[in-house]
């Protein structure tokens, strides 16, 4: 009796398996739109189909189709548990395609550690056998050292022979990301706003004939902020209302909050100072900081009080940058803590506490000279150096 039990409790299983199968695979985005509320149901499916042997083959291969959908929801911590379990018990031939999706969930959500691990993985399964995996997984580690300000080291993943053996396994979806990845690496670290916008529309367009809204929205919001850079406004407002247009279908609440910090600064950069801090204090911080995005937060926070600063609101202002800078202070991004310090120092330096700017922009300068490289960084150096030369010619010698 109760191996009849546990044999119609596996078909059942099972056919819970199949059923969520046929619902998500080939999907349309606005149906998965409306399947958001049931990913928590395919989770539980699949944690409970994985713990049986007969089934776990069929539980791992809808975690590997899920989990591609699941990039749209809210919920990527959540899948990285659920790839953890089915990893566990994974049949090896899933293994690598499930270890590239943990890699990117874990990147998304700023593991990055655990995200290098999981393409570490996969590169040294794939290397000798698969070379498209093997190169999947080169653009997946090139990409956690883009997020994490590391453009020297993306650098040394984004090589030549990279490249081109991404253009011969005639992926588009892979081509697609690496022209995106190679755009963030001309963007941020070389300053090359001319390739960085040839790559990003070369991306866009595959992403487009996919169909991936997701990932158009992404990369339409990269040229927006490219066009920031090349002081082309008009174009950039463009490119955002693409975005919002897009996130009312596809968007996750950290990356409608990165839309808006992007938002913000073209705001800023035309001086429409009430129209950034809208900007800037309509990102959902709460939201932010439950989920442990503390770099977007800090930015958030460091940008509003730019912001508060320029209206020469400054106990607010500094208020909003003390905050940015305690978080950033331990953080891997160290050259965005120094630009927070720029800022602190100004604050100081319009009331004529010549003493603190010099401290703020002597700390700025230790921290960008030990790790100058990037445009950024050498734009920052230049401006704190000037900046103290400024507050020094204020002190008494």
């Amino acid at each position: 009796m109760m191996a009849q039990d546990g044999d119609r409790f596996a078909r059942s299983v099972r056919q819970n398996l199949r059923y969520w199968h046929r619902k998500i695979d080939g999907a349309t985005n606005a149906e998965l739109f409306a399947l958001r509320d049931k990913f928590a149901l395919i989770r539980r499916a699949i944690q409970i189909g994985v713990q049986r042997e007969t089934i776990a083959q069929e539980a791992g291969q809808l975690a590997l189709t899920a989990s591609r959908y699941a990039e749209q929801m809210d919920s990527w911590a959540e899948w990285i548990a659920v790839l953890d379990v089915v990893l566990a018990q994974a049949d090896p031939l899933l293994t690598d395609a499930l270890l590239l999706q943990k890699g990117l969930f874990c990147r998304l959500v700023h593991q990055f550690e655990e995200a290098i691990v999981a393409y570490g993985k996969v590169r040294k399964s794939a290397e000798n056998h698969d070379p498209c995996t093997f190169a999947k997984a080169t653009i997946g580690l090139a990409t956690c050292d883009l997020t994490r300000g590391d453009y020297q080291n993306a650098e040394h993943y984004l090589t030549s022979s990279v490249v081109e053996l991404v253009a011969n396994c005639g992926d588009s979806r892979l081509s697609a990301q690496t022209a995106n990845t190679l755009g963030w690496l001309h963007f941020l670290g070389k300053g090359n706003l001319a390739l960085a916008k040839e790559n990003f529309e070369k991306a866009l367009e595959g992403y487009e004939q996919q169909g991936d809204l997701l990932n158009c929205a992404r990369v339409l919001h990269n040229l927006g902020n490219v066009h920031i850079e090349l002081q082309r406004p008009v174009a950039a407002q463009t490119y955002f209302e693409r975005v919002n247009e897009l996130h009312k279908v596809v968007g996750t609440p950290v990356e409608i909050a990165l839309a808006k910090l992007s938002l913000g600064s073209l705001y800023y950069q035309q001086q429409e100072w009430r129209k950034a801090e809208q900007a800037f204090t309509s990102i959902d911080l709460p939201y932010l900081e439950r989920h442990n995005y503390v770099r977007w937060q800090a930015l958030a926070l460091g940008n509003l009080g730019n912001i508060l600063f320029e209206q020469e609101k400054l106990p607010k202002a500094r208020e909003h940058l003390e905050r940015a800078a305690a978080m950033q202070s331990s953080g891997q991004n160290q050259n965005e803590y120094a630009n927070t310090l720029i800022i602190l120092g100004k604050t100081y330096m319009q009331e004529g506490e010549w003493q603190q700017a010099r401290a703020y922009f002597q700390k700025s300068i230790q921290i960008l000279e030990a790790n100058s490289g990037d445009t950024w960084s050498i734009k920052w150096l230049a401006a704190s150096r000037e900046l103290l030369m400024r507050v020094e010619d204020r002190l008494p010698s």
